[in-house]
């Protein structure tokens, strides 16, 4: 795999309506294998990386918006005393370590 099937591979994730941002965000669900797909791209396209410091403007947007629907999610579910609302926030806490791999 090189850095743009990478590249490929997360914008499918994200663009995909039926993925794992409009699970949580519209239906209430986490969908941990999804999740977990998500995470094992970022890390591929992180690991292809290397030293270089200027990543993909869409693969920038979808950690942007993993990050902000992570966190806000985290509320809505704990609030909601939802049954997963553990399991969200730590998706957020190991997207923000991921996420800042990312920065130089």
């Amino acid at each position: 795999m090189d850095e743009q099937d990478a590249i490929r591979e997360i914008i499918r994730l994200f663009e995909d309506p039926k993925g794992f941002l409009v699970q949580l965000h519209v239906h209430t669900v986490f969908n941990e294998q999804l999740y977990r797909e998500i995470i094992e791209a970022l890390s591929k396209y992180l690991d292809l990386l290397g030293d270089d410091e200027n990543i993909n403007r869409r693969v920038a947007r979808f950690l942007f918006d993993l990050d902000l629907t992570l966190e806000g999610e985290a509320y809505q579910f704990s609030l909601r005393q939802h049954p997963d609302a553990q399991k969200v926030s730590n998706a957020h806490a190991q997207t923000l370590e991921l996420l800042f791999k990312f920065l130089p």
